[in-house]
């Protein structure tokens, strides 16, 4: 069963024909074990590897199923991987976001997913994961024009000390803020966010196109 669980792995990492299939193979085998439960780990991977594959095919509701499996999956294993949990979270989020319109269940997703990483994390891998997954709920919120949310919950990333080195993150979140403060009539906080962003896409590096967008707002606020 692991050995199915390892081709799993290979064939999802090269792209391989029929790597869903394989994946899904090891799941049934490993899950039909008497010691499932020992082999959670391997459950959970073959999950989250099979949600992978099933997005390359564009079964995007069976990349769902996967990737909520393998999220709470990675919860069991001891100690929990709250980094690939909160991983599998977001990729729901995007799913559920750009491709099948469920905004609200994007919003869950991403929130979820900042949840399992809790207040605070430590590695940079951590405040990768935790910078993304608040840009992207920012980003939805501001999509759905849900402006003063949109402000609290990007205000709680500008202004974390561990995450202050995430500058893309930070670059495109201040970005959708001044989106946020200008609809609600924060003339003023707009801009400070503007200035602010083009500051964090100048150290994040290879962010023009989004440089020259946020000078061009600027000086139109001005």
């Amino acid at each position: 069963a692991t050995q199915k669980a390892n081709l799993c792995q290979v064939n999802q990492s090269l792209q391989a024909t029929g790597a869903l299939k394989s994946c899904e193979d090891a799941i049934d085998s490993l899950t039909k074990l008497d010691d499932a439960a020992s082999y959670q780990a391997h459950i959970a991977t073959s999950y989250y590897n099979a949600g992978f594959s099933a997005q390359r095919e564009e079964r995007y509701k069976k990349a769902l199923q996967n990737f909520e499996h393998a999220a709470a999956g990675f919860l069991k294993i001891s100690p929990p991987d709250t980094l690939r949990s909160a991983d599998a979270q977001m990729r729901m989020g995007i799913i559920y976001s750009v491709v099948l319109d469920g905004e609200e269940n994007a919003i869950r997703a991403f929130e979820r997913g900042l949840d399992v990483l809790g207040a605070s994390v430590s590695s940079e891998v951590e405040k990768a994961m935790k910078a993304k997954l608040y840009q992207q709920l920012v980003q939805e919120l501001v999509e759905q024009k849900r402006w003063k949310e949109a402000i609290t919950r990007g205000g709680e990333l500008v202004a974390s000390e561990e995450l202050s080195g995430r500058h893309q993150e930070l670059a495109y979140t201040h970005n959708n803020l001044a989106m946020a403060y200008l609809k609600d009539g924060q003339r003023d906080q707009a801009k400070a966010s503007l200035t602010a962003g083009i500051r964090e896409a100048k150290a994040a590096g290879n962010e023009k196109e989004l440089i020259t967008m946020m000078q061009k707002n600027l000086k139109s606020l001005k």
